[in-house]
């Protein structure tokens, strides 16, 4: 009863404009804290122009520190990196690593029959990556190793001293306070980074005035069309209240880098069962976790056949191009 007084109450609070078009959002949900606090409510409004939903207000800085306790995350040390069979083959013939497997007549023929990975990175002589929310620096170990001048942005301090530890070159503040060149970077890469922020545009802005021309920025994000949130609405896992500001659609990628001189070359959704499987786990509040039920795995691994028929997976992939 509590819940619905007070989801009434909300609903009525639809003046809040888009932070990316500013036109009037109207009510998508009310949703909670279901990692840590369920006592709390967050009001999420939708703009029906450019599809994302957004909390209402939109938080301040302190505000967003105040939903990471020291708990949410627990990266350990990277481990080594290593590239598999296929991955080698992949990164050799589709996208020119051509130290990673002796380049004869029998390879080149097998390499075709290898399907290409578009979240794989072309190779680029001499090239600068920089990922943003780097974590532990895996990735960023992965790129090193490939030959890349690697360079990483992590605000949590625990797991930037992971990344110091492995002689990486990481800074522990905002990109916003960062300093690099324009035109420095030949690829950017944020990794379920942007759905967290409060000033997408900024960071858009920025990440397009490092990038080279013609260099890409790499981004992973929620699917705020997903088949999982049409079902499971409030109780969806992607939602991740309140740490998930804004849950973009790819109308609202495409309104987001309007103005700072990106197009999308591509552009995927994906799902997995675990996403099924943990919003079963908040919508029914199950103390045995819904991944150790036999009959509920085998029914997420159903649900992962419409949601790719109908590109309504859980997580968006999009590679974008500086134009100029």
């Amino acid at each position: 009863m509590r819940e619905m007084k007070l989801q009434t109450r909300k609903q009525n609070k639809t003046n809040a404009k888009c932070p990316l078009c500013n036109k009037i959002g109207s009510f998508d949900f009310v949703g909670q804290d279901f990692m840590f606090d369920r006592t709390k409510y967050y009001n999420y409004l939708k703009c029906n122009l450019c599809g994302i939903s957004y909390q209402n207000p939109i938080p301040n800085l302190n505000q967003i520190k105040s939903y990471y306790p020291d708990t949410y995350e627990n990266f350990e040390d990277p481990k080594r990196p290593k590239f598999s069979f296929f991955e080698r083959f992949r990164l050799c013939f589709h996208h020119n690593y051509s130290d990673l497997v002796k380049n004869n007549l029998f390879n080149k023929i097998f390499s075709l029959f290898i399907p290409k990975d578009k979240s794989l990175i072309d190779n680029v002589q001499n090239g600068r990556f920089l990922d943003i929310g780097c974590g532990n620096g895996s990735r960023l170990l992965k790129m090193k190793k490939l030959g890349w001048q690697v360079f990483g942005i992590e605000l949590n301090t625990f797991v930037y001293q992971k990344c110091i530890n492995n002689d990486l070159n990481v800074q522990n503040k905002p990109l916003e306070q960062s300093v690099f060149k324009d035109s420095y970077f030949d690829v950017i890469y944020m990794s379920h980074l942007i759905e967290h922020l409060n000033n997408p545009k900024e960071i858009i802005n920025i990440c397009s005035n490092l990038l080279k021309k013609g260099g890409k920025l790499y981004i992973y994000t929620p699917n705020n069309n997903a088949l999982g949130k049409k079902i499971f609405k409030k109780y969806w896992f992607a939602n991740e209240v309140p740490r998930h500001i804004i849950l973009y659609s790819k109308k609202g990628i495409e309104k987001l880098i309007g103005k700072y001189k990106f197009q999308i070359l591509y552009s995927s959704q994906k799902t997995t069962p675990k996403i099924f499987l943990n919003s079963l786990d908040y919508l029914f509040n199950l103390k045995k976790p819904s991944k150790r039920n036999r009959l509920l795995r085998f029914i997420s691994k159903l649900y992962i056949y419409p949601a790719r028929l109908l590109r309504m997976g859980d997580e968006s992939f999009y590679i974008l191009q500086k134009t100029n």
